[in-house]
């Protein structure tokens, strides 16, 4: 499987509602739009870092240059 191929994928799954509900959600709870930075712990801090960044893979990779119909914070 390509990459292109594989970005599609990713695209497809989250086009339908359901998909855009699950991609909302994923988003809120890897801290996308949030703040990870923990000052009293920074081993907390790390974690939630790596959370982040699977949830900017994520939206990486269902969005392209020109804007797609996925939802580009969590507020309604």
């Amino acid at each position: 499987m390509t990459p292109d191929e594989l970005r599609e994928l990713y695209r497809t799954l989250f086009a339908s509602a359901d998909g855009k509900a699950v991609f909302n959600d994923l988003m809120a709870r890897t801290s996308v739009y949030g703040v990870t930075f923990t000052p009293e712990n920074t081993h907390e801090t790390a974690f939630k870092e790596g959370q982040r960044s699977v949830g900017l893979f994520l939206r990486n990779m269902v969005t392209v240059d020109d804007v797609r119909e996925l939802p580009t914070s969590t507020e309604e």
